[in-house]
This record gives structure tokens, C-alpha cells and sequence, in this order.
């Protein structure tokens, strides 16, 4: 899959989904389950770092897919406590050991779900005393409580959907971009941008489109702070057995959801609409371009 990626000008973010390898592990809340260790964690990342440090196919290593965990269930991913599941502390020592390996991987550090309120401690297991969000969504302690790494090599990559994929509390009354960035975003994670904190990727936002007024309305609010912003992301999904997000492509694996592609056109593309590949040599695929052909032709700086 790597050597057809590279020959296509596609870049790879290598995500570590679940300790166990099966069709329900992205369900465990955190980076160890069954006789996986968080040991076996740190190890696994370590040879992966050894392995692809000289591959540039790979653009970086997204750590743990969406570390969660309600108050009243354990485990559960924490921050910054001290605990034995303090997502920010494994997060350090992952860079520490990857970095002593490979220091130029760049690592995306997912958020949590649940971090307790003004005046409220870890030690309380009641969700009223909890600021709660999507699965790895939730940052909130990270400007305070940062992860260390190498500098520059550390990006926060928080997690985003509508109410097709959850009827979070901010769905189920009037809402509209201003409160969804006032309530739910900023506090969140918007203000590690907005307060020159640290870069941000949106690992995942997406979503099926014209099934529901509020889905489209949240698609279209993000949308619109991803471009106004400038900020970096990545759209789930392409493929369309994701079941409740659907994909990029239609049910034929072959056809573009034209719809989709017109509410989400913060892809990056030439004026002529082709898709730009990361890569300074190879196309993006079929009728795209390389950098090198984007900025030969006059493209422009992307702004953010």
C-alpha cells in the first residue's frame, strides 16, 4: 500500500487505531487492552520509527486513535494527572522514545473525552463534574499541560463530527456557527490556534449531507472555520463503508459524491481544480499536479 501511495503522490498519516487487532478495538479507550502493554505501545512505535524514518511517504504518526473514557468507566483516558492512564504523559514519553529514533517524525497527539470543570478533580466520577466531547476531541488541559516532544514535532489533531454520528448536548437545542465555535470549539481546541499555542489538525470531520438540517448546518459551520482560519484537516472518509459518515466516494467505490466535494472544497487544488500532491515531484494521482507543477504555474503560498 506504501509503494502504490508514493507512486500516486499520496502521503500517509500512520495511525495507531487500536491495541487489539480486530474489527471492534477502536473501541477500547486507551493504547493497551487484552495482553497488549503499554509497554508493547512504546515498542511497537519504536520500530515503526525505525522502520520509516527514511520514507517520506509517511508525513507523520498520528499516536493513539481517540483516547476516551466517561468518568464513570475505567479505564479512561486522563490528563496530566499522574494516574495510570494520563494520555499526556504516555503521549510525552511515545515522543521522547520515537524521537530518540527518529527526530524528525512529526507526532499528532489526539485530545481525550472527558476533563474535569472549573473547581472539580479527576477523583469524581459524577458526568456532571466533567467538560465532555467527541472521543479524542476534547483538549482543554492541553495549553496548560502540554505535551513535550521535540520542538515543532508536536501537533495537536483533535476530532469533530455532527449529530448524524452522536446527538451531543450542543445539537439538541438552536445552534449556529457562532455557538458552536463560542460553546464547543474554542474552549475545546480552537483556542490552541487562536492563542498561537500550538498547530492544530483536524484528524477527523466529515459526515453524511442531506439527511439532516443540523448536520448540514454543522458541516457547513466547520467548513467555514477550517477556511477561515486556515486550518489544517483531514476529511473522513473516502471510502464509503465508513457506516455513519459514508465517504468522498459513492457506493461504487469509483463515483465522487459531487455534493460533498462542493460543501467541503477546502481541499487544496490549482485553479484549475486539480488536486495538488504533497509530494514536490509525483501528481496527485490521475489528473493531478506536484508542487513543484503547482508553484512553477504560479500557485500560491497556501494562507495559515
Amino acid at each position: 500500500m506504501l509503494v502504490w501511495c508514493k507512486e500516486q503522490g499520496i502521503k500517509v498519516i500512520l495511525d495507531m487505531h487500536s491495541a487489539l487487532a480486530d474489527n471492534a478495538g477502536h473501541n477500547a479507550p486507551v493504547w493497551h487492552a487484552g495482553n497488549v502493554t503499554e509497554e508493547d505501545f512504546f515498542v511497537a512505535w519504536e520500530w515503526v520509527a525505525e522502520r520509516y524514518r527514511d520514507d517520506d511517504t509517511i508525513v507523520a504518526f498520528d499516536l493513539k486513535n481517540e483516547p476516551h473514557g466517561k468518568p464513570t468507566e475505567s479505564p479512561r483516558a486522563t490528563w496530566g494527572d499522574g494516574g495510570d492512564d494520563d494520555w499526556q504523559a504516555v503521549a510525552s514519553e511515545a515522543a521522547a522514545r520515537i524521537h530518540a529514533v527518529h527526530p524528525d517524525a512529526l507526532l499528532l497527539v489526539e485530545g481525550i473525552e472527558a476533563t474535569p470543570a472549573d473547581g472539580k478533580d479527576w477523583s469524581s466520577t459524577d458526568p456532571g463534574d466533567y467538560e465532555s466531547t467527541w472521543w479524542g476531541g476534547n483538549l482543554r488541559l492541553a495549553g496548560e499541560q502540554p505535551v513535550t516532544g521535540a520542538d515543532g514535532k508536536i501537533m495537536y489533531s483533535p476530532h469533530d463530527y455532527g449529530p448524524l454520528v452522536y446527538e451531543q448536548p450542543w445539537f439538541q437545542g438552536e445552534f449556529d456557527a457562532a455557538s458552536l465555535e463560542r460553546d464547543v470549539w474554542t474552549p475545546t481546541w480552537l483556542y490552541l490556534h487562536d492563542e498561537n499555542l500550538s498547530p492544530l489538525l483536524i484528524g477527523e470531520w466529515g459526515g453524511r449531507l442531506g439527511q439532516d438540517d443540523r448536520q448540514d448546518e454543522w458541516l457547513t459551520a466547520l467548513r467555514d472555520l477550517i477556511a477561515d482560519r486556515h486550518l489544517h484537516h483531514t476529511f473522513w472518509a473516502l471510502n464509503p463503508n465508513s457506516s455513519d459518515t459514508g465517504g468522498l466516494l459513492l457506493d461504487d467505490w469509483a463515483s465522487w459524491d459531487e455534493d460533498k466535494l462542493a460543501i467541503a472544497p477546502v481541499l487544496w487544488t490549482d485553479d484549475a481544480g486539480s488536486g495538488v500532491s504533497l509530494d514536490h515531484e509525483v501528481p496527485l494521482g490521475a489528473g493531478g499536479v506536484s508542487l513543484t507543477e503547482y508553484y512553477d504555474g504560479g500557485g500560491a503560498q497556501p494562507a495559515g
